[in-house]
């Protein structure tokens, strides 16, 4: 028969499972709105970011790589040439390109937009980028010489470093410095940066009268 001490004991034993409850949904919360406002992790494979990522990337070695994302707002208020960005091609399937054209800017196509030996231009509208593969082959990259240019709507954070299978912070700022090879891209990046006139056009928003 439970006495006092009994009950005080069920008691306890009850609160501290209920505690433990609302502490893990609350962790588990905090855990989801912290990856989808601040911070998230994400694996990159494929080759369209190959050397600058997935060096390692070939037909016999299919390399990843974990990169650390920043997912808040004033990332995405404040795209820069060169960024390493990560936003959906499907909805349920996220691409990772650099952003190489702003808007205002004209691009000179790479294949499959320049068609066979026909060399076209694209004006980035108002409120979207142009983002390319750093791979040098055309076939390795689907990015905007396929579906064009993208809106910044879209962008859902900037790759900031890589984590594993090595630590490395990606110097997007250093892109455009053709000193630092890595970070510029070596030739390849000369070529995309060569492709692009900045602020070639004056773009407008089509929602102002």
């Amino acid at each position: 028969m439970d006495g006092p001490r009994g009950r005080s004991r069920y008691s306890f034993g009850r609160n501290a499972a209920l505690d433990t409850f609302l502490f893990t949904i609350q962790g588990l919360a905090l855990f989801i709105v912290f990856r989808e406002h601040v911070l998230d992790v994400k694996w990159i494979s494929g080759a369209s970011m190959s050397p600058y990522l997935n060096k390692g990337y070939n037909i016999d070695n299919i390399d990843s790589e974990m990169v650390l994302v920043d997912v808040t707002y004033a990332t995405k208020l404040h795209l820069r040439r060169g960024m390493v960005v990560v936003f959906p091609t499907e909805p349920s399937k996220l691409s990772v390109k650099r952003i190489i054209a702003l808007p205002g800017d004209v691009v000179t196509t790479r294949p499959p937009k320049s068609g066979e030996g026909d060399q076209k231009t694209q004006i980035v509208p108002w409120n979207h980028v142009w983002v390319e593969g750093d791979a040098t082959d055309p076939d390795l990259s689907f990015d905007s010489n396929t579906y064009g240019p993208i809106s910044m709507g879209l962008i859902k954070g900037q790759v900031m470093c890589v984590l594993r299978p090595k630590w490395r912070t990606l110097k997007w700022w250093e892109w455009e410095n053709e000193n630092d090879l890595v970070e510029s891209g070596g030739d390849y990046g000369k070529s995309q940066r060569m492709r692009v006139k900045k602020d070639a056009v004056t773009v407008y928003d089509p929602n102002m009268t």
